[in-house]
């Protein structure tokens, strides 16, 4: 892969290029990629990490799902590294619960409970 092609101007918050474009303040790998291919996808993605490259060789179209699964090959999602709940309780296979669908994890024991106060409430 060729090297990155760095933003000059302004970052955001998050290390991505700004730049004003019809109007409006844009990603400028956005702008960057529909300049380069004339279409604007759900998401631009990074194929070199750095966000805050323009190479427009280093940037493909795709969707939000397509963004997730490549965080995820990466190793970038923060939740699916942690091995506890935020109540403190491990995520074991018995006590959590993997929403069908979605890798979304619940705490079994946590969302005991919730309803048990939930009940005690009604």
């Amino acid at each position: 892969m060729d090297d990155c092609e760095l933003w000059m101007g302004a970052i955001d918050s998050h290390g991505y290029g700004v730049k004003r474009f019809w109007g409006k303040a844009r990603k400028a790998h956005r702008v960057v990629f529909f300049l380069a291919n004339g279409w604007w996808p759900e998401v631009v993605r990074h194929k070199c990490e750095n966000r805050s490259c323009v190479n427009p060789d280093h940037l493909e179209g795709g969707t939000q799902a397509d963004n997730i699964r490549d965080r995820d090959g990466r190793g970038r999602n923060f939740f699916s590294s942690r091995d506890h709940c935020s109540a403190g309780h491990e995520y074991t296979v018995e006590s959590t619960y993997v929403r069908p669908g979605t890798n979304h994890r619940q705490c079994r024991i946590c969302n005991r409970e919730w309803n048990r106060k939930r009940r005690q409430k009604a």
